[in-house]
């Protein structure tokens, strides 16, 4: 059995893309079952439509094995944040995929921030 797990941001600015923080904190990928999960991808999608989604192959996943990614970077499209005027929503979904069929799926809302706001990650 595969569960996933995910911790982002609640907000994300041009001075927080600045400074190379990601968006995505935390990705923890568990395989809690006894059978190995192979040939997997991840896949993170910004939506609505805010680029190409960013697709990272996994390592075979064997019983009681987990993948962690930490500070995953997620490409915005360059120059969205300086042309954002207004705060808005934004949805952050990443997929656990096997041989391309969707094994598992977990999205985030969260607000992408005005160009001129400073806003910090809380620790």
């Amino acid at each position: 059995m595969l569960q996933l797990q995910l911790v982002t941001v609640d907000a994300y600015s041009l001075a927080m893309e600045q400074s190379r923080i990601s968006l995505l904190r935390c990705l923890v990928l568990e395989n809690s079952g006894a059978e190995p999960f192979e040939h997997l991808s991840l896949e993170i999608t910004l939506l609505p439509d805010l680029g190409d989604p960013l697709l990272v192959e996994l390592p075979t996943l064997h019983g009681g094995e987990s993948f962690n990614a930490s500070d995953q970077p997620v490409p915005l499209p360059i120059g969205l944040l300086v042309r954002e005027m207004e705060d808005r929503g934004i949805e952050l979904r990443c997929r656990v995929l096997q041989r391309g069929e969707t094994l598992l799926q977990e999205s985030r809302n969260l607000r992408l921030l005005a160009y001129n706001t400073l806003r910090w990650p809380r620790s």
